[in-house]
């Protein structure tokens, strides 16, 4: 296997358990077919670790005068990201619901993580979506 074929299996693999973690959805990356929104954020990390060196030298001012391509490229993987955090919150979030109206849920639940932070009033979707989206990338990258 080449290097760079064992560094994308690598991040597939730190993404996918890091993720199940976080958000409680497996990615399905080593699936023949994995959902299309989990292949989207796949992409999306993959691309944003490509793109962060070239957009971190670029000096701030610049973006506010010119967009650059990098600069863009990097806002829409973030964008996609967060897209799919929202989505995983949201559907976590019926899940919850459902399991209440129907009685079924219990103290093992609460334990999971994502259902844990949105169990709690002090923090937004949008919080949790972005700490989320935050962890998983410094957790792939530490890992």
């Amino acid at each position: 296997m080449s290097n760079s074929m064992s560094l994308i299996t690598c991040h597939l693999l730190k993404i996918s358990a890091i993720g199940t973690v976080l958000f409680e959805t497996r990615f399905g990356s080593f699936a023949k077919s994995p959902s299309v929104e989990a292949a989207k954020f796949i992409a999306a990390v993959e691309q944003l670790f490509e793109k962060i060196l070239k957009v971190f030298v670029i000096p701030i001012w610049i973006d506010k005068f010119y967009r650059l391509k990098a600069i863009q490229e990097f806002y829409d993987c973030m964008d996609i990201m967060y897209n799919f955090g929202d989505m995983c919150i949201e559907k976590k979030l019926n899940e919850i619901r459902d399991k209440l109206e129907n009685g079924d849920f219990n103290d093992e639940d609460s334990a999971e993580f994502l259902t844990f932070l949105i169990s709690r009033d002090d923090i937004s979707s949008k919080e949790i979506s972005a700490n989320l989206v935050e962890i998983l990338m410094a957790a792939v990258e530490t890992v």
